[in-house]
């Protein structure tokens, strides 16, 4: 969802470097294994469905450090499965900065 750097300070006693430091930091939105009947693995000889996991997970959204990060995956989309906007219930999206004035993103 974004990518963010902020400058940070420790007040923890014991600290002894006060001064700022950079610190890089993910903002994510988490995809879960799709729960279904549909059954895969290698015995089966079919791969995983995945989505979006639903927002009123508290972990849907959450924060990590870019080494933390797979750099590359490959996603291969099933247009043919029903859509859904229940699983981020909003009447505006949050990921739509780019043009506020969009209703979907």
């Amino acid at each position: 969802m974004g990518i963010f750097h902020t400058l940070v300070s420790s007040l923890h006693m014991g600290v002894v470097e006060k001064s700022l430091h950079r610190m890089d930091f993910l903002w994510v939105q988490w995809f879960g294994v799709k729960p279904s009947q549909y059954q895969y693995g290698i015995h089966h000889a079919w791969l995983p469905k995945i989505g979006f996991i639903e927002s009123a997970d508290p972990y849907t959204f959450t924060f990590l450090n870019p080494v933390q990060v797979i750099k590359g995956v490959h996603i291969i989309l099933v247009y043919l499965e029903e859509h859904t906007s229940g699983l981020l219930p909003s009447a505006k999206s949050i990921a739509c900065i780019l043009n506020p004035k969009d209703e979907d993103d």
